[in-house]
């Protein structure tokens, strides 16, 4: 092969290489333009969500309804224990 014909080549490669450059950036840009909508979408869900919510709430308890029952994850194992033995006589 003549250097011509080999310069050829190298630049259809060169070439082929920059086109595929391009399609796999505008992929990363097009991904990352939806991301960060989305994630401006959910800010602004989480914003408005929280200034419907009053600024003095609990989540454990509420002022008009009775508050959540305790979990018996959280208590110790041998208070536990002691009231399962007292239910069973």
């Amino acid at each position: 092969m003549t250097w011509w014909a080999w310069l050829l080549v190298f630049v259809a490669l060169a070439i082929g290489a920059v086109v595929v450059l391009f399609l796999q950036a505008r992929g990363v840009w097009r991904a990352a333009t939806a991301f960060f909508a989305e994630l401006g979408d959910a800010s602004h869900r989480i914003g408005e969500i929280t200034a419907q919510r009053p600024a003095d709430a609990d989540t454990t308890t509420t002022t008009d309804g009775p508050s959540l029952p305790d979990l018996a994850v959280f208590d110790s194992a041998a208070r536990l224990r002691q009231e399962r033995a007292r239910s069973r006589r």
